[in-house]
């Protein structure tokens, strides 16, 4: 390391050890003498010969060189109650919480000392939204603590006070893009919770892929919709287990046939998937009997190999606890081992019941989403004879609530445009604005192609012909709708055409005019996921 380096590898370790020691709020200011600022500003003397840019610039930060960053007003109060903390990676992405990609701070190694560079537009870990944080710092003695060489970067926990680190603050709305997230992978396509069909969704270009998790005997996490087997596997034409079919009441509900939780990983092995609904989706029955029920661990290997997150759904986790199969362990344990427990990392965990959430709450920072019926109420409230329902979950008091221990809420889309006679829009509600003052996420679902998912606006063809129902309808339209409404992402069946109209709609391609829906063929989009799963 050159002489000039050190000396301002130096003053950064100096000034931060200094700041992390002040608490602004207490009567803390900067380090007397200094006026921060991005290279070539007042107050900071650039290396001879060396250049950086601004932090809107998506080139900062080459090997080899030191970036200070600029504190702006209130900041530091905003990001106090962040610490540093050790990482053994040699890296760290940053992944946008809207976008599900990794386009935050990156921090890298360069020799024996790290520096962090901005990639894109990172956003608050812990909401996702206007909260500024700073990422990464050098890998030399920091604040008493020395590296190694293994790198630190930011964890929720005590206050460090001003730091001298790179902020980012918050972009403006349009420049993030809502997640597309492939609702039990490419399940228009291919049969749900499979491999297969997770696969297809990857290449279709989704954000997320969705696994719906429960238990096997042997407390192995498995991809189903639900515990009970004969709707979604050939369980029936094996008669090994004939005798383990029974009938089960499963939060509330009575159940017949053959359950997860009865059969050990390698018993569900010799079973294959079935398509679920063989008369909507002729063509997914070309493929029953072909895959395997895949695990939790199988689809983050497949997720990471691909560059995409999980967004993972506990099923029934109060029935689970109460037979001694809990998924919380399970689910947190095969996260971490694949090296995801962070808030910036690209992963989601949603349920329909409160309790769980509430519990993963102080024992991960990995982002929750409180689930919301469009009818009903959470059957772990049910379950104690708390009289709130999913509607009450939506008011302004429900809402902050849940902002207490989630990061968001996944909400049918009636809650956000409510159906009004003969299954025409009204009004949006004011739901979506009120998640989003409480700094809540609004993801919704569950977006299908064909007529007898969508609202009357969207549907094509001949209403008296027998196939109308299943015809595909204007799901684009009803996409861009959705997305110029200001949600944060959307659970398709069809990944897509979801994918599609998001990137058209971000590159202009539909006209401001273009508020019906109306504006491009329903067909464009549809094609393009065919050829996709086709590649497959």
């Amino acid at each position: 390391m050159s002489v000039t380096r050190a000396g301002v590898l130096a003053v950064v370790i100096g000034m931060a050890m200094a700041g992390a020691v002040q608490n602004p709020k207490a009567g803390g200011d900067r380090p007397s003498g200094w006026t921060l600022g991005w290279p070539g500003e007042a107050g900071h003397r650039q290396p001879e010969g060396k250049t950086a840019k601004r932090p809107g610039d998506r080139s900062v930060g080459r090997p080899g060189r030191v970036i200070v960053g600029r504190q702006r007003s209130g900041a530091a109060e905003r990001h106090r109650s962040w610490k540093f903390r050790r990482s053994d990676r040699p890296a760290k992405r940053h992944w946008n919480r809207s976008s599900g990609r990794a386009d935050g701070w990156i921090t890298r190694r360069h020799g024996n000392w790290w520096t962090t560079r901005r990639h894109g537009s990172p956003w608050s870990a812990g909401t996702g939204r206007a909260r500024p944080w700073a990422a990464g710092a050098m890998g030399t003695r920091f604040g008493g603590t020395r590296s190694t060489g293994a790198g630190y970067r930011l964890s929720r926990g005590t206050a460090v006070g001003w730091s001298a680190l790179p902020v980012a603050t918050r972009p403006d709305r349009d420049d993030r893009a809502p997640i597309v997230i492939a609702h039990r992978g490419a399940s228009a396509f291919r049969p749900e919770h499979t491999l297969m069909s997770y696969r297809a969704a990857i290449r279709m270009g989704a954000d997320y892929i969705e696994p719906d998790l429960v238990s096997t005997k042997d407390h192995v996490l498995v991809a189903r919709h639900e515990n009970e087997l004969s709707a979604t596997t050939d369980v029936e034409a094996h008669p090994e287990f004939a005798g383990r079919r029974t009938t089960k009441i499963v939060n509330g509900r009575r159940s017949t046939g053959w359950f997860t939780e009865d059969f050990t990983l390698p018993e569900l092995r010799t079973l294959r998937a079935m398509e679920r609904y063989p008369k909507r989706r002729r063509d997914n029955t070309a493929y029953d009997g072909v895959a395997l029920i895949p695990t939790l661990d199988e689809i983050i290997r497949l997720a990471q190999r691909h560059g995409v997150g999980v967004y993972a759904e506990t099923k029934s986790p109060s029935y689970f606890a109460s037979i001694g199969l809990p998924l919380e362990k399970p689910l947190l344990e095969t996260f971490r081992r694949h090296g995801w427990e962070d808030a910036q990392d690209p992963v989601f965990i949603q349920s329909f019941e409160t309790r769980i959430l509430r519990e993963l709450r102080p024992v991960t920072r990995l982002r929750l989403i409180q689930l919301i019926g469009a009818t009903g109420a959470p059957y772990d409230l049910m379950a104690v004879d708390d009289p709130r329902t999913y509607d009450d979950l939506t008011t302004a008091e429900g809402l902050r609530e849940i902002a207490g221990y989630a990061d968001g809420i996944g909400v049918s889309t009636r809650r956000i445009l409510a159906a009004g006679p003969g299954g025409r829009l009204g009004k949006p509600t004011s739901l979506l604005r009120d998640a989003h003052r409480q700094n809540l996420l609004v993801h919704v679902a569950t977006i299908r192609s064909h007529n007898a998912s969508l609202p009357a606006e969207y549907r094509r063809g001949e209403p008296g012909t027998r196939a109308y129902r299943r015809a595909t309808g204007d799901v684009a339209g009803w996409l861009r709708r959705l997305y110029r409404l200001g949600v944060d992402g959307v659970f398709a069946d069809d990944p897509g055409v979801a994918r599609t109209a998001r990137d058209r709609l971000r590159a202009g391609r539909y006209g401001a005019r273009d508020t019906t829906g109306r504006g491009v063929r329903p067909s464009s989009g549809a094609s393009a996921s065919r050829e996709a799963a086709g590649s497959v």
